[in-house]
């Protein structure tokens, strides 16, 4: 906490009362104001809130202006009863959704106090008080929609603008991704009764839990309260379970299997015309009092035992008989115990234990990975939290939670035994087919393995006083971590395909062209074809890198806010302020550069990392009930908010700058000279890097000289335990990637919105909004700062002789890639919503989004950073969910989605048109992204004319040959998706309090291709043609799939 800058400490003293801090609460609030029958208020009524469920109780005296509001509930339901002298007693229920404030207005006739008026009906579903966008997903969606692999974050597409995509059960441990309003899925905030669940690493979750412990869970998406923590994205904020004072429980199970779903490929395989899965999903639950009114429990426990396929279809015609349907098998264990307490009227505590443990063998992620390439998964993760709810006076609430998370995992490698299938190139370097969507051989994003632990620390508090209601606090959370990183195990490495290198042959003489095999049926076949490019990490793979590793395994990231909800008039509600948030060990702040990088980053850019102290989060709307009727609120706000960025990248970045021998290092081929005499055209001494063309060095003579050069690197290293920073890893190997500037801003967004929502009926709302949200800062990725490729040489000139292995020699062997802090998105949209809330025996949610994102979109140019600029999303997405209670105890639900196609890039592999270094560049006279926005096949057309006319035959810049363009005769832009889910159930009771559920669901009820893995390469046949389908392990969208289950509750 040393590194804390003056201005936390400043905020430190001013904020922390009680504690510390206090993220996005899972809890909300009743505000109302009471009034007589002609609409004036009344002072002071005696205002008693109630839950009959846990016998939870708040009293308080309304504000002479006849408002009242009551903080930190639980979510659940409540009755509200209003008291005054000569007036009757009136009751109203109201439904507390997490994160939400829920406005009961009271209009008292005259009358004896001892006379009760009962209001029919829930109050509003309109919040008139917050600018907020954003929604929850209540318990009775996530229990009774269709879900295939039954994960309550699938309905997170509920809200307008967010996406849901299936995640590998072989990487990390989110088995869903959640994208918000165009942003990306690691910037997600996803908390569990408060408290962060979020994988700080690479981003995504690091635990899953059963849907059957989530009470509800609220998604905020646009200007949300600046309690919800750090993320410019948006936030997930679940709620668990408890118990009540009547005992529920029950059992269920789910099962699907092969035999009722449609083939999981683009074509059948004769060799494996029906391939086997099943999935068996089993569990109980059960909660209840231990003392009524008093002490609760919960608990839940789920089995989940996994047979899943992935088809996996190259590209290239050449490599089409190697496609396979191969297993993927997934066992997983969720347990969750929960107790609660009532200490008081005015004190209760809960505490609950989740665990999450489950293995898998599979890709590392989606596309052209094939067995031999896959990963074996372990998982072990935990949280364990507490949280302490006091009411000290009816105006003053405080809430305080503490928890404790540990996950460990593990990616190691396949044995021959693991491997499903044929397993092609196990135990060889990765080797990637250029353009063939063929890979090949051992990962290189393992093996590795992190055990994480986190103490996080919240407070909220809430002091209503008069028309204001104040709201401080913050959190802290502190995390230490260790692990090990053995990334491109050997080697990684890319092939030439077949067609480039018969291009290439086209352009020589006979006797200069590169011989390959006809077909390729084996491993010999394949390492024939010419190395483009390969990479092999060496060194000590212990992350953080040991140099300062007691400082580099920790992080403290602290949020602070302090906001006002001021009901300026009965009907206009502002809201207004600020937030705070700092990470401790962000960046690298204890590692200078060394002067040897003067002069690609400027003899003022070697300096230690700095943080960012200055994180202020300003957010202020307003919102409007315009309408006599209290039926229609005009709702409008601002602000800026601070994401986070992977700690991953930093951790890179200490082996590079660290002290020689410190850390794993990348070493790139062209930091490698060929050690092999006798190969036409590559003499000794040549790098082995080749992106200018096919040569004679091929994959087999880059596979027989990797031990050898491994070795002799390793020499070079030394050391794992040196501190002496007088040399450093880059001074001796002169090439590198992942440095960061040494000011290195936080990644933040702006939002804007105005929008109106309007109550239809009693029970049917809807919403529109217009929003803008800017994202700055945004990290780039890695950019060559040293030009390597470029014409013209590097910025710093290529080491020859001695030099290249002398640490103070100012040369380079390669790329030198920094991670540049300028990228920039803009998302606008109009965001719809139509809200049914369940009555007249249906519900029903509807949610819209026409939407434009623009922005970078990746290095095209290394000399114009934003040459990329243009569309990166679907224009349309719909989604629409609902439940029917029907006749004879049965029940319908169906879930549709629908977006329209996303934007494509044309570009053409092998080639550098500019001469700026990066190859891959776009088809001449288009702009990046712009097939399906604007631009069509007919203007395709065009521009390959005029690329033929003028550019076919000729070399680029760098000597590269330019082959004629002709495209396949049949090609696509891409492909919309679409997807219908339905769930029918029959309900049976047994002596009124017992229920058997009996249902069956059908995802992709019309088996809609959705095709995807479209290549954009004009180059390549493959060009417009489908590789794959959406998969249907998880997720809707698959091949259409039907599952039974059985569920028994009390």
């Amino acid at each position: 906490m040393s590194n804390l800058p003056r201005s936390c400490t400043l905020w430190l003293c001013l904020m922390t009362i009680p504690v510390i801090g206090l993220a996005q609460a899972p809890i909300g609030t009743i505000s109302g104001t009471v009034t007589d029958e002609s609409g004036g208020v009344i002072p002071n009524p005696k205002i008693t809130i109630s839950n009959a469920d846990t016998g939870l109780t708040r009293t308080l005296t309304a504000n002479a202006d006849g408002t009242f509001s009551a903080s930190a509930l639980p979510a659940g339901t409540y009755q509200v009863r209003a008291e005054a002298q000569g007036f009757r007693t009136v009751e109203r229920q109201a439904t507390v959704l997490t994160g939400a404030v829920v406005s009961v207005n009271m209009s008292m006739p005259v009358g004896a106090t001892r006379e009760v008026v009962t209001v029919e009906g829930e109050a509003p579903q309109i919040n008139y008080e917050t600018q907020a966008i954003g929604g929850v997903v209540t318990q009775r969606q996530i229990q009774n929609l269709p879900l295939n692999g039954r994960s309550f974050l699938q309905l997170a597409f509920l809200e307008p603008g967010v996406t849901v995509s299936p995640s590998s059960t072989s990487q990390y441990n989110a088995l869903f991704s959640v994208n918000i309003l165009g942003a990306d899925d690691d910037q997600t905030r996803v908390t569990v009764d408060g408290s962060s669940v979020v994988n700080l690493i690479e981003g995504g979750t690091q635990q899953n839990f059963s849907q059957e412990v989530v009470q509800e869970f609220q998604i905020a998406t646009t200007n949300f309260d600046l309690s919800t923590g750090i993320t410019g994205a948006g936030a997930i904020n679940i709620v668990t379970r408890g118990g009540t004072n009547d005992f529920h429980g029950g059992g269920y199970f789910f099962f699907r299997d092969h035999n009722m779903a449609a083939y999981p490929g683009l074509s059948r395989d004769p060799s494996n015309s029906d391939p086997f899965f099943a999935r068996r999903q089993s569990g109980f639950l059960i909660g209840g009092p231990i003392k009524k009114d008093r002490l609760f429990f919960f608990t839940n426990l789920e089995h989940t035992n996994q047979n899943g396929v992935v088809s996996v279809q190259p590209l290239l015609p050449e490599f089409a008989h190697f496609g396979t349907i191969a297993g993927t098998p997934y066992i997983g264990n969720q347990v969750t115990a929960r107790v609660d307490n009532r200490i008081s009227q005015k004190h209760s505590w809960f505490m609950r234990y989740s665990h999450d443990g489950n293995h898998a063998i599979g890709p590392r992620g989606s596309g052209s990975s094939f067995p031999s390439n896959w990963l074996k998964n372990t998982n072990w993760a935990d949280q364990s939290i507490g949280s302490l709810t006091s009411a000290f006076r009816p105006n003053l609430v405080n809430d305080f939670r503490f928890s404790y998370t540990y996950w460990h995992n593990r990616n190691l490698f396949l044995s021959k035994s693991e491997c499903p299938g044929d397993c092609i190139g196990l135990g060889l370097p990765q080797i990637d087919i250029d353009g063939a969507g063929f890979t090949i051989g051992d990962t290189t994003n393992a093996p590795q393995g992190r055990d994480l632990r986190r103490f996080i620390t919240s407070d909220d508090v809430t002091w209503q006083k008069g028309s204001h209601r104040l709201r401080f606090g913050g959190e802290w959370d502190a995390n230490i971590g260790t692990g090990f990183w053995a990334f491109e195990e050997p080697a990684a490495s890319v092939l030439y395909s077949p067609a480039e290198v018969r291009l290439y042959n086209s352009f020589v003489p006979a006797q200069l062209r590169i011989p390959i095999p006809s077909s390729f049926n084996s491993i010999q076949d394949i390492l024939k074809l010419p190395l483009a490019a390969f990479e092999m990490g060496v060194g000590d793979p212990s992350q953080p890198p040991l140099y300062n590793i007691n400082h580099a395994k920790s992080d403290h990231r602290i949020h602070l806010y302090a906001q006002d909800t001021w009901k300026v008039t009965p009907r206009f509600t502002l809201n207004y302020g600020l937030g705070w948030s700092y990470e401790s060990n962000l960046l690298n702040h204890d590692l200078t550069k060394p002067q040897y990088l003067a002069p690609l980053l400027g003899a003022n850019g070697l300096g230690k990392e700095r943080h960012d102290g200055n994180n202020f989060s300003p957010a202020m709307g307003f919102a409007w009930n315009v309408s006599n009727d209290n039926k229609t609120v005009v709702r409008g706000g601002a602000g800026i908010f601070y994401n986070s960025f992977d700690i991953y990248k930093r951790l890179i970045e200490r082996s590079i700058i660290g002290p020689r021998g410190n850390g794993r290092f990348p070493i790139p081929g062209s930091f490698v000279p060929n050690p092999i005499p006798g190969i036409p055209g590559v003499p000794p001494g040549t790098p082995l890097e080749f992106t200018n063309g096919p040569t004679y060095f091929n994959g087999a003579l880059m596979l027989a000289i990797l031990d050898p050069v491994r070795a002799a690197i390793q020499q070079q290293l030394g050391d794992p335990h040196a501190t002496d920073l007088t040399i450093r890893n880059i001074q001796i190997f002169k090439t590198g990637s992942d440095l960061l500037t040494e000011h290195f801003p936080t990644p933040y967004s702006e939002h804007f919105s105005v929008g109106v929502q309007r109550q239809l009926t009693q029970n049917l709302v809807l919403q529109a909004d217009f929003v803008f949200r800017q994202f700055m800062k945004e990290e780039m990725g890695n950019i060559d700062y040293n030009h390597w490729n470029q014409v013209g040489g590097p910025v710093m000139a290529v080491c020859g002789g001695a030099d290249a292995l002398n640490p103070f020699a100012a040369c380079s062997n390669g790329p030198i890639e920094v991670r540049t802090p300028a990228g920039r998105d803009h998302y606008k949209a109009l965001l719809t919503k139509l809200s049914k809330r369940f009555s007249g025996r249906f519900e029903l949610s509807a949610a819209y989004a026409y939407q434009s994102q623009v922005g970078f979109n990746g290095i095209d140019n290394n000399d114009n950073w934003f040459e990329s600029w243009g569309p990166k999303s679907p224009r349309h997405v719909l989604n629409v969910a609902g439940i029917v209670d029907l006749p004879w105890g049965f029940q319908a639900s169906f879930i549709s989605e629908s977006a329209s196609r996303g934007p494509l890039n044309v570009k053409i592999s092998g080639l550098d048109f500019n001469g700026d270094g990066t190859n891959g560049d776009r088809l001449p006279g288009s702009t990046h992204n712009e097939f399906n926005f604007g631009a069509g096949k007919s203007d395709l057309a065009r521009l390959i004319e005029q690329f033929n006319q003028n550019y076919a035959g000729k070399k680029t810049p760098r000597g590269q040959d330019i082959p004629t363009l002709v495209p396949p005769s049949n090609y696509n832009f891409g492909d919309g998706f679409s997807s219908q889910d339905l769930r029918l159930t029959k309900i049976f009771k047994f002596r009124e309090r017992y229920k058997l559920h009996m249902f069956g669901e059908v995802f992709n009820l019309f088996n809609i291709a959705n095709l995807s893995g479209y290549s954009g390469n004009i180059r390549e046949p493959s060009f417009g043609q489908p590789t794959n389908r959406v998969q249907q392990v998880f997720g809707s969208g698959g091949p259409r799939a039907f599952q039974l289950g059985a569920r028994v509750q009390f």
